[in-house]
C-alpha cells in the first residue's frame, strides 16, 4: 500500500523556489501545463518523468506537481561545491546521481524518497538531447518504477523552453505496469518498459508537434 503524506513537508527553503519557479514560468517562459488534472489525481508516491532540452526543465515540471515535493534525479557535477550540496541537496531535495556509473546510492536514495511517499523526478534520456522524442534511456527509471511499483507518469515538454515563448507541458496517463510487476525483474521486463515508454513519447510527438 502506498504511504501517503498527510501535508506538504518541504522546508520553507522549497516552498519559496517553488513558489518563484511558478512565477518566473508563467511569466518569463508562459509555460502551459496540459492535463495537469490527470496528475492531480495521482495518489503519491509516484515517478514522474520527462524529455530533456533545456537546464530549465526541472524548474518547469515543479509547475505540474503543486502539493508534493518533487525529489529530482542530477547529475553530481551540479553538487561539486559546499553550497550547491547544501542547497539543491539538502533543501531542494534533488538525489545525487553519477551518470558514469551503476549509482546505487542514488537508486537507494530514490527508493527512499519513494517509501517516504514523494515524487520522484526523472529525465530517462540522462543528458539534454535536441530532439523531441525520448531515446535512448537509461534503465534506471524502469529499475525503480518497477522494483517499488509506482506509478510512472509522462509529461511531454514542446518546444524548449525559451524566454517569452510560449511551452506546453503536457502530461499523459501513467505508463501500464501492472503486468510486469507480476514479472522477476529482468533486463527483459525492463526493456519492455522502457519501449512503453517510447511509444507513449511517440504518440506525445504526433499529437502535439505541428
Amino acid at each position: 500500500m502506498r504511504k501517503k503524506l498527510k501535508k506538504p513537508t518541504f522546508g520553507l527553503v522549497y516552498s519559496v523556489a517553488r513558489h518563484l519557479a511558478s512565477v518566473l514560468m508563467h511569466t518569463l517562459y508562459r509555460v502551459k501545463v496540459v492535463n495537469s488534472d490527470l496528475i492531480r489525481k495521482i495518489q503519491t508516491p509516484y515517478i514522474i518523468i520527462s524529455n530533456h532540452r533545456s537546464a530549465m526543465d526541472p524548474v518547469a515540471l515543479s509547475c505540474c506537481v503543486k502539493d508534493r515535493c518533487i525529489c529530482f534525479m542530477a547529475k553530481k557535477e551540479l553538487m561539486s561545491t559546499r553550497f550547491t550540496k547544501w542547497l539543491l541537496g539538502k533543501k531542494l531535495h534533488a538525489i545525487s546521481v553519477d551518470r558514469h556509473s551503476n549509482d546505487i546510492d542514488a537508486l537507494r536514495s530514490a527508493i527512499k524518497a519513494i517509501k517516504e511517499g514523494h515524487v520522484v523526478g526523472i529525465f530517462p534520456e540522462g543528458t539534454r538531447h535536441k530532439k523531441g522524442l525520448m531515446d535512448d534511456m537509461e534503465s534506471g527509471v524502469a529499475i525503480l518504477a518497477l522494483r517499488c511499483q509506482v506509478p510512472l507518469v509522462p509529461v511531454y515538454i514542446y518546444p524548449k523552453l525559451r524566454l517569452f515563448r510560449r511551452t506546453r507541458l503536457v502530461a499523459a496517463p501513467p505508463v501500464e505496469t501492472s503486468d510486469l510487476t507480476k514479472k522477476p525483474l529482468s533486463k527483459t521486463v525492463c526493456d519492455e518498459l522502457l519501449m512503453r515508454v517510447t511509444r507513449v513519447y511517440e504518440k506525445l510527438y504526433a499529437e502535439n508537434v505541428k
